[in-house]
């Protein structure tokens, strides 16, 4: 894959838009700050399905500046990348970051004693700490840790307008998901065409 600069970002084809019967996915990466590294394994799509995936850091006008409008594409977002795409579908998310936040407490309140004090007593002013995060779009946006979301993020309560969602949604997470049920039900609640499908053996990252 070659990469193509477009507006302030870069994005990535692999397959041809050109040959391809069938509509593209555009994929939205999480973080906020992550890049699209980690989601190749999608690239086995196009080798059994013929899909093309184009690889695009943030989603803006790309479906303009590709041309794919008239027939049409998919979007597939994970972590951060959902919130972009329902951005995408409607005027904002139907992600709730304190559903989030609460599903994780729940979470962390099952884990072993010796843990949770381990979880609770981290340093994330540390050189060590500070070395393996990400100091800007990361902190700001959502806060020094998964278990810590202090950033410009923390009141999102997108979903409540998730019904003007008009297209086929499938709202996807693991069964040790830190993404728990509590934070995906509002979503399947209110999106008028969706499905949810749990994946039974997986954790946050199931593709």
């Amino acid at each position: 894959m070659s990469p193509a600069h477009v507006f302030e970002g870069e994005y990535k084809i692999h397959g041809s838009l050109e040959d391809s019967l069938l509509p593209p996915l555009i994929t939205l990466h999480g973080g906020p700050g992550a890049g699209h590294e980690y989601l190749s394994p999608l690239t086995k799509l196009y080798g059994k399905y013929g899909i093309p995936i184009i690889f695009y850091d943030q989603l803006d006008n790309l479906a303009d500046h590709l041309k794919l409008r008239k027939g049409g594409f998919f979007i597939i977002g994970q972590s951060w990348g959902g919130m972009l795409g329902a951005v995408y579908a409607t005027p904002s998310s139907p992600a709730s970051v304190p559903l989030y936040v609460e599903g994780n407490n729940k979470l962390r309140s099952e884990l072993p004693h010796d843990i949770r004090e381990a979880l609770e007593a981290s340093n994330n002013d540390s050189p060590e700490y500070k070395k393996v995060t990400d100091p800007t779009a990361y902190m700001t946006m959502h806060g020094p840790s998964e278990l810590v979301i202090v950033g410009n993020t923390k009141d999102w309560e997108g979903w409540k307008i998730a019904h003007q969602i008009n297209v086929d949604t499938l709202v996807l997470n693991g069964r040790y998901d830190e993404m728990t049920d509590l934070c995906v039900e509002p979503w399947f609640k209110v999106i008028p065409r969706v499905k949810w499908v749990t994946f039974e053996n997986s954790s946050y990252m199931a593709h």
